[in-house]
Order: C-alpha cells, then structure tokens, then sequence
C-alpha cells in the first residue's frame, strides 16, 4: 500500500528540513521529495534589513558624518 502525506516546511540554518509524522510505523521505508516554492522571496541582508529602518543611512561615510555633525553640537 502506498499514500501521501503532505507537510509545508521553512528551511532551517544550513538547510535543515525537520519532519516529523507520528502516524508512521518506525523503520518502514520512504521517500522524500523537497520542492522549494518558487514564490518564496530570498532572505534579506542585514544591510537591507537595517536600511529600512527610520533614519535610515546609504553608507558608513553618511553615519559616519551624521555622528561628527552631533558630536559637534555637543555642548561642552
């Protein structure tokens, strides 16, 4: 006899898939198939997640500026 299961799985770090299917008897012998949805976006950065954030900078020149600019105005 032969069926299907289904699961809808988010790849772990170094692509780890993790199934579990407690309705199957141990040692019995399947196959696994893995199709990547092709919707899925790509991750993002860390610069693009940090780019979108409020005050945002292009560059490390521009922080790099911004942060002279407040330590200038600093009252001492």
């Amino acid at each position: 006899m032969s069926f299907e299961l289904k699961k809808h799985v988010l790849v772990q770090e170094g692509g780890l898939i993790e199934l579990r299917f407690p309705e199957l008897t141990q040692g019995v012998a399947a196959e696994v198939t893995v199709r990547v949805s092709s919707d899925a976006a790509p991750p993002k950065t860390l610069s693009e997640i940090i780019s979108t954030g409020v005050g945002r900078f292009k560059s490390a020149d521009v922080v790099d500026a911004f942060v002279r600019r407040e330590r200038d105005a600093w009252d001492y």
